[in-house]
């Protein structure tokens, strides 16, 4: 017998698919991350290539990699500014748990995001999953939307 909070998800998924894709919920005990995630249709749930923590992805524009502790955001930014390979060309979000930025690298602009998300008492790292592609700002834009969806179990 399904959970009368669940039949109300379904019903709004339905009266909402005109509007947007559904989401469900999703756990992710099992890749280290003692969260929830509304999971966007069409967005897959991985183990990463290399390291620890999971990533969602759709295989387009979506590589969201979350790891299962928070970063120092102050010596990750001072990092970027002094990086003389991949060179920042402009932040466009910042504040203590968020950095959303451009650089450059090999003449080619690309978008990046760090954020520390708190839920409870954890405190988890989102970011793009830099292995795959480059992303513009909308890519990084909605991998944050898609990290603030994070929450307690």
């Amino acid at each position: 017998m399904l959970h009368i909070s669940r039949l109300m998800f379904i019903a709004s998924c339905f009266m909402l698919a005109a509007l947007s894709a559904c989401q469900s919920e999703v756990d992710l005990f099992a890749y280290g991350i003692e969260a929830k995630v509304d999971l966007p249709d069409g967005v897959s749930v991985q183990k990463p290539e290399i390291g620890q923590g999971v990533v969602l992805t759709n295989q387009q524009n979506i590589h969201l990699k979350i790891l299962p502790q928070g970063l120092n955001l102050s010596n990750y930014k001072a990092q970027v500014r002094q990086n003389q390979l991949n060179k920042l060309k402009k932040v466009h979000q910042e504040s203590e748990l968020l950095f959303i930025y451009e650089s450059e690298l090999a003449g080619q602009s690309e978008f990046h995001f760090v954020a520390n998300q708190k839920v409870g008492a954890n405190l988890f790292l989102c970011r793009e999953n830099v292995v795959t592609r480059r992303f513009n700002k909308v890519d990084v834009e909605a991998m944050y939307a898609l990290c603030k969806t994070l929450k307690a179990k």
